[in-house]
């Protein structure tokens, strides 16, 4: 009985720290993509941006920032998707 008290316990634990570290890796991310992005490396910085936004504090910059580097590589269908998508985000929030 006590192992699977135990278990029980450790499992919510086990998920607080999971959803920690994909938010910890997120942040990371975001800061790689905005980097990338202000370097003109626009192709890495969408990809990490927007790898990133499911999980960042502020997803509506990612998708912004996704668009205007879509944009730079003339990718000018991907850019109104990722606008579109930072429309959804910031009026869901």
């Amino acid at each position: 009985m006590r192992l699977i008290t135990l278990f029980i316990s450790r499992r919510g634990k086990t998920r607080v720290w999971w959803l920690q570290r994909k938010t910890r890796l997120a942040h990371l991310m975001q800061l790689e993509g905005v980097l990338a992005f202000i370097e003109g490396r626009y192709d890495q910085a969408r990809k990490a941006l927007i790898r990133s936004a499911n999980h960042a504090e502020k997803p509506e910059l990612n998708y912004l920032l996704a668009a205007r580097a879509a944009h730079a590589l003339g990718e000018n269908e991907k850019a109104a998707e990722y606008l579109h998508h930072a429309e959804q985000v910031a009026s869901e929030g």
